[in-house]
C-alpha cells in the first residue's frame, strides 16, 4: 500500500497545478495527516489524488485557518476525508487509529495532559482487542500529531513538542508497525525523520512523506 503522509507545512510540491504528473504522487492508496493543516488543502489532495485522507487535528488549527469553524460543517458534508481521533479503522486491511493534539502548555484547544491522553488511549482498546482477535494483531499504525516522549531532543522548557509518555506505553503494549506524527518541524537536516523504538517505526511527517507498506496477513 501506498500512502501519502503530510502534516504542519502546505508543501509547494503537492500543493501544485503539476501534482497529477509528479510520478511520485501516482497511485496513491490512501492519505494521512498528522494535523495543522488547512482544510482547503486535504480538500485540495484528495481532488487530485483521488484518495482518501485521514487526519487528526494538531494544536495550531484554529492559527493556520482562522475560518475553521465556518469552513468545518462545509467539508464534512463533501466527504473524502475523515477524522480519525479516537477512532479504529480497517482501510483495505490496514488497521490504524488517531489521537489528535499536543501535550498541555496553555488554555486552547486540542492539547492533553498525560492523564488525558492514557483515557483517550482506554477508549480504544476494546476495537483493538477485536483487531487482536480477527486479524492477529492490535494495530498497524498509530496517526498522532504529538510524538512519543523522548524521541528528540527537546529542551526541558519546551513543553509543548515534549510528546507523551502514554505513547511510549502505548508502543509496548499494542506494538503498532508504525507511529506517524508531526508538531515537530523538520529545520534541521541532521534531524532524522524515521526512528525507531523498539520494533516499531516512528516516523515524522512534516511536510510530506511516502510510505510503502507490505499488508500483513492473519497468522493461522
Amino acid at each position: 500500500m501506498k500512502i501519502l503522509l503530510i502534516a504542519d507545512k502546505v508543501s509547494p510540491v503537492l500543493y501544485s497545478e503539476n501534482i497529477k504528473r509528479n510520478p511520485r504522487l501516482r497511485n496513491i492508496d490512501c492519505i494521512l495527516s498528522a494535523g495543522d493543516l488547512p482544510f482547503y488543502y486535504y480538500d485540495f489532495l484528495v481532488s487530485n489524488l483521488n484518495a482518501p485522507l485521514y487526519y487528526i487535528l494538531g494544536n495550531h488549527i484554529r492559527d493556520i485557518d482562522e475560518e475553521f469553524e465556518r469552513e468545518l460543517p462545509v467539508f464534512r458534508k463533501m466527504g473524502g476525508f475523515f477524522n480519525l481521533d479516537n477512532k479504529v479503522i480497517r482501510y483495505h486491511g490496514l488497521l490504524m487509529a488517531g489521537l489528535e493534539g499536543s501535550f498541555r502548555y496553555n488554555d486552547k484547544n486540542h492539547q492533553y495532559t498525560e492523564s488525558q491522553m492514557r483515557f483517550k488511549i482506554f477508549r480504544l482498546i476494546p476495537r483493538m482487542l477485536k483487531n487482536k482477535l480477527l486479524y492477529g494483531r492490535y494495530l498497524d499504525i498509530l496517526l498522532t500529531h504529538a510524538p512519543p516522549y523522548g524521541i528528540y531532543a527537546i529542551t526541558e522548557n519546551d513543553t509543548a513538542h515534549r510528546g507523551f509518555e502514554a505513547f511510549n506505553r502505548f508502543i509496548r503494549r499494542f506494538k503498532p508497525r508504525y507511529v506517524i506524527h508531526g508538531h515537530v518541524h523538520l529545520l534541521n537536516e541532521y534531524i532524522k525523520s524515521v526512528k525507531r523504538y523498539r520494533n516499531t517505526k516512528i516516523v515524522n511527517a512534516y511536510g510530506y512523506k511516502i510510505l510503502n507498506i507490505r499488508m500483513k496477513k492473519k497468522k493461522v
